[in-house]
């Protein structure tokens, strides 16, 4: 009998490698210590990746910012007056949870995020949704 899910899907058909290869494309952009934590955390959804992405997301979005300043601050760094004080910076950063972890954000979600902290939780909470 035929699986038409797996004729009509090609993801259905992925290898382990072939995922790895998307999600590294997804997030060709970012550092490499980005990459390998964005595919563990997609892969395993190791919480002790969460830093490193919250922390990755914002050095790439914000102008001025240092992984090493993001780290001396701690995850109670304040997104909307310690760093981004723009709304527009901080939807670049949403949007860009939004494409790399398949996940949607609404307007309160947006308000609610008001720490590094607050953030890396924002992550783990949509992706263990889905």
């Amino acid at each position: 009998m035929t699986d038409y899910n797996a004729v009509n899907n090609p993801a259905a058909r992925l290898t382990e490698t072939d995922q790895e290869a998307i999600w590294r494309h997804r997030a060709r952009h970012y550092s490499p210590e980005f990459q390998d934590a964005f595919v563990r955390y997609m892969q395993t959804s190791d919480r002790a990746c969460l830093r490193t992405l919250a922390d990755g997301l914002l050095v790439h979005h914000i102008d001025d910012v240092s992984a090493e300043w993001i780290a001396q601050q701690g995850e109670n760094l304040n997104l909307k007056t310690g760093i981004a004080s723009d709304s527009i910076t901080l939807a670049e950063v949403a949007f860009a949870i939004e494409e790399l972890f398949e996940v949607s954000m609404n307007n309160q979600d947006l308000a609610e995020m008001e720490t590094l902290h607050d953030l890396a939780n924002f992550i783990e909470r949509k992706r263990s949704a889905k």
